[in-house]
Formats: structure tokens, sequence, C-alpha cells
């Protein structure tokens, strides 16, 4: 074996155990069958992986064999989600976020860019009892969704996005980029509400909401001091939201 195919060995084993990492730790709970044929390996690979992480805290294993997220990967996720940028980041949004959500009645988000795909990392449910719930940690496809078309935009000046029924059917997203000092959006804010109930009227103002919670958080990201506190979207139509 040459030193350059071992060289590229590592990534590819590497490759694998994150891939399976991943699958374990969505499913909540997943059997050595499960894994093997989520990551398309034999199970004899499947299980070699499996166990090294085990030994590493960041798989458990119970008496039936079943894997589930680990201690050492728990602590890995409350730091990562409590410490850092992204941490930093969620936790200016998160007012911004509750005024949205009083001012919308529906759920609102905030995601950042993982390679293609979009992790929404922060969430205020909304107020209505029929509403959209849930997607913290979830991953949704940049192409073609409203926080994709945000989170790959370059225009700072641009309407936010709209689509209807692309993750979710019967489900409308109003997203906007959250952009700082650098080219590229930081992060993504999402509406996320019913198809039936952002209409007309209610969608036209949880639109102008969107843009108007952008702008204070791109202040406050950029400058601290500012006092952004009482920005407060405009709230939709009583009538329509009725």
């Amino acid at each position: 074996m040459t030193s350059q195919e071992s060289s590229l060995q590592l990534p590819r084993s590497a490759e694998r155990s994150l891939s399976l990492l991943d699958h374990v730790v969505t499913s909540g709970r997943c059997t050595l069958t499960e894994a093997a044929e989520a990551a398309d390996l034999p199970v004899s690979t499947t299980l070699r992986h499996l166990l090294a992480m085990q030994k590493a805290g960041f798989l458990d294993r119970d008496a039936s064999g079943v894997f589930s997220a680990g201690p050492e990967f728990l602590r890995l996720a409350f730091l990562a989600t409590s410490t850092g940028p992204h941490a930093r980041l969620a936790e200016a949004a998160r007012p911004h976020l509750r005024r949205l959500t009083n001012t919308t009645e529906e759920s609102t988000y905030l995601a950042i860019r993982d390679g293609s795909m979009a992790v929404y990392t922060a969430c205020v449910e909304g107020t209505r009892a029929v509403r959209h719930v849930g997607w913290v940690g979830h991953t949704v496809p940049l192409t073609g969704s409203a926080v994709g078309v945000s989170l790959t935009t370059l225009d700072r000046s641009g309407p936010p996005a709209v689509r209807t029924g692309v993750v979710e059917p019967d489900v409308t997203a109003v997203a906007a980029p959250i952009f700082g000092d650098g080219p590229a959006p930081l992060a993504a804010i999402s509406v996320i509400g019913p198809s039936g109930r952002l209409t007309a009227d209610r969608l036209a103002a949880t639109i102008d909401a969107v843009s108007a919670t952008r702008m204070a958080i791109e202040a406050e990201i950029t400058d601290p001091a500012a006092d952004t506190a009482h920005t407060s979207p405009a709230r939709p139509n009583a009538q329509e939201a009725s």
C-alpha cells in the first residue's frame, strides 16, 4: 500500500463514520441493519465504525443492540448550541424571531447553510393551534426551497423568497437572508405556516414583517450598540388573521 493510498483512506473512513453518526442521531434509535442499509455499507464494515464511535462515547448501544447518541456527542452538541459564532447568532436572532412570531402568529426559524442543505438552528413556535413545529436540527435541500434561495443569494436588497409546497405539501415559507460583513449570507430567517392562511394581504404583511426583521437582525450583528429592541414589523391584517 502506497502512502498516497493510505492518505486517501482516512477521509473515506471518516466520511463513512460521519454518515453513520448522522443517520443514528437523526433517527434517534437505529439498529445495525438499518444503519448499514442507510449508508449502503456491508454489515461488518458498519459494525466496525459503530463500535469505534461507541468506544469514543459518540454512540450508545443498549442490551438489544440498538444504537443512539452517546454522552460525548451530547456534550459536543450542547457546546455547539451554547458557544461559538452560530450559537451567538442564534441567541441574537431569538428575540427578533419572537417578535416576528407575535406579529405573524406563525412559526419562525433561523437556518444556516451546511453544504447543499439548510439546517434549522433556532425556532419560535407559532401562536395558532394549527402551526408548523419541530424543525430545529432538521435539514432541507437548498435547491428549490425558500430558505435555500435566501442562503445562496448575494443580493442584499432583494425581497424575501416565497415558496409553497416545496418541502412539505400545503406549507408556505417566506424567507430572507441575514448578511454580516462578508459577501455571502450568514444565515436566513423564515416564517413557515399553512398555505391556506398565508395568502393575499396576510402573505403580503408577512413578507413585509420578514423584511423588517431581517434589517433589525443585520443592524444588531453589525452594530451591537444599535437599539433594535423596539423594531416591530407591522402585524398582519386582523381580518386576514382570523
